[in-house]
């Protein structure tokens, strides 16, 4: 686990995930789950003016800046966990949209109606432009992965992160699935004929 999970207490294996999914799936009790695990799902989410405030700091990182103005397909973008929530509310903007060529969520919870319910605008946990969503079938905070193909989600690569790690930024980014799919998202060097 985690620093913070053994700080809160967040029990994992395949079993505890098992369990949550089915009591999010046949309970309606995901929100106890977000509140009592996810507090920074939770926060994003509830508290008055936090969604703005970091959307006002992400926001910019997304916009096309005047360098990238070279005909190339736009940035790759990887929210993980929060930031994916944050990534896909933020691609329901035309300019970021068009700026971004991928978005890849990794370790998101997209998959539980407390947070896709909460999502403003209603309907951006799909994002209609291409996206990819990655997770650890044993990453508790991934619940309900896969997801449903809807919008623009064109691929859900499973991994196995290490025992212990199933939810790290590091563990997702360096399995070779996300590498491969980040490469091939990425822009190809502009060439400039003097």
């Amino acid at each position: 686990a985690t620093e913070e999970e053994r700080l809160v207490g967040v029990p994992g294996g395949p079993w505890f995930r098992a369990l949550l999914q089915w009591v999010a799936n046949n309970s309606g009790v995901d929100e106890a789950v977000i509140r009592g695990y996810l507090r920074d799902v939770s926060a994003y989410l509830e508290l008055p003016g936090c969604r703005e405030a970091v959307q006002n700091v992400v926001r910019p990182a997304l916009l096309p800046g005047e360098s990238d103005d070279h005909g190339n397909p736009g940035v790759v973008v990887v929210g993980h966990s929060l930031g994916g929530v944050v990534c896909a509310e933020l691609l329901a903007e035309e300019a970021i949209r068009r700026s971004v060529g991928l978005f890849i969520a990794v370790g998101a919870p997209l998959g539980l109606d407390a947070v896709t319910s909460r999502m403003r605008p209603r309907g951006s946990a799909r994002p209609v432009s291409p996206w990819v969503n990655v997770f650890d079938p044993r990453d508790w905070v991934a619940l309900g992965s896969p997801l449903r193909t809807s919008g623009g989600l064109v691929e859900q690569p499973r991994v196995a992160n290490p025992r212990g790690y199933e939810h790290s930024i590091e563990h997702y980014l360096a399995h070779p699935v996300v590498a491969t799919v980040i490469a091939r998202a990425m822009p190809r060097p502009v060439q400039v004929n003097a």
